[in-house]
């Protein structure tokens, strides 16, 4: 659905609440009848009654058409205003009522919706509206300025065309210049908007991209790249809390197999497996994990006892990975290295050391298989 322009969504807001409004002044109508019978207003009871009662009828019948759909909120507007100009008209039958409020207060409506058009044609109705007004009024009063009441009329209606031209030209010159400010102000609110929008697209992209630069994409944890830029916030901690530091290596053992045998998809399964046990492992508050490559995965922290952390965790993990439930099996080869609590945290050669002791409990294992199979 296309979007509704500024005028169309004013149209909409100022006729919606005109309808709701409107329908209560149709307690005009008894009171000019009041005001009549009390000699206050001497317009007389025959057309008062005939104005009442299409009076009533136009303030009601604006909403009750376009709660039916019978009408379009842009019909709706011209009964609104042909409504208001006719209470007004009725009262304007009173040689006690300014005539010129006839068209003025209706004119002035039409000014908030913002068209032209619309000024023009409401003036053309109001006008003919005073020519009712003057007409009603020539049937009672009493005038010595003209052999008849017709030609006080004739006068009278000319009279107002010079006054009504100019209130015209004024009313539609304020609802031209007001679109064009509107115009303006709409435009320059477009392109604010479609720069808040392509400055959060913007943003948006950013951190997609940084997300595709900072995670795995098979685990969902950081990746290399990641693991560095958040070392910073777990090395910070263990020298702000005067704590250990300690880094640990883990080699995924069994994969080579398992993608051998039942092909790279279920290899895939198994890292997602294995990542998803040691993030359940991983203290977020003081630990980052991270999938360097293949089976290869790293984790930083910090912790007051570093050694006894690192050994909690492979017995940790080890209970895990024997219980799951697979087809397949694989395991974990595992080594650390600690910078206690006060040393200088040199990351590059814990990470050597680390793997030193990952790949020594690698050999280890697999000089015990060789054995086992060689029955030694």
């Amino acid at each position: 659905m296309e979007d509704k322009s500024i005028f169309e969504e004013n149209e909409e807001r100022v006729s919606r609440n005109m309808m709701r409004y409107i329908k209560y002044l149709v307690v005009v109508y008894p009171l000019i009848l009041v005001l009549d019978l009390l000699k206050v207003f001497e317009i007389g009871i025959v057309p008062i009654a005939i104005f009442t009662v299409l009076g009533i009828l136009f303030t009601q019948i604006p909403e009750f058409l376009f709660k039916k759909g019978k009408i379009t909120i842009t019909q709706a507007k011209y009964l609104i205003v042909f409504s208001v100009m006719f209470i007004v008209a009725t009262m304007g039958m009173d040689w006690h009522i300014g005539i010129y409020m006839t068209y003025t207060i209706s004119m002035i409506i039409s000014i908030v919706y913002f068209d032209t058009k619309f000024t023009r044609i409401t003036a053309y109705m109001s006008y003919v509206m005073i020519v009712i007004s003057l007409y009603v009024r020539s049937i009672r009063i009493e005038q010595i300025e003209f052999k008849s009441n017709l030609m006080w009329f004739f006068s009278r209606s000319l009279g107002f065309l010079m006054e009504w031209v100019a209130v015209t030209i004024i009313c539609c010159a304020v609802t031209s210049i007001s679109r064009y400010l509107l115009l303006k102000l709409d435009d320059e609110r477009k392109r604010n908007t479609n720069l808040i929008t392509m400055m959060r697209e913007l943003e948006e992209r950013k951190f997609e991209l940084e997300s595709q630069s900072i995670y795995d994409d098979l685990t969902g944890m950081y990746n290399k790249n990641g693991f560095y830029e958040k070392l910073e916030k777990i090395t910070k901690k263990a020298e702000d809390g005067n704590i250990d530091f300690f880094l640990v290596s883990f080699d995924m053992s069994g994969l080579k197999s398992i993608n051998d045998l039942h092909g790279h998809a279920e290899g895939d399964k198994a890292l997602k497996k294995f990542s998803e046990i040691l993030d359940n492992a991983t203290n977020d508050t003081y630990e980052i994990t991270c999938r360097f490559n293949g089976g290869a995965f790293v984790m930083a922290g910090a912790s007051k006892s570093a050694e006894m952390r690192c050994d909690m965790l492979r017995k940790e993990l080890r209970e895990k990975i024997a219980k799951t439930n697979s087809k397949y099996k694989f395991g974990i080869n595992m080594g650390y290295a600690v910078a206690e609590a006060g040393e200088k945290i040199d990351v590059k050669s814990l990470f050597a050391e680390a793997d030193r002791k990952m790949f020594e409990e690698k050999r280890e294992k697999d000089v015990e298989m060789e054995q086992k199979i060689l029955g030694i």
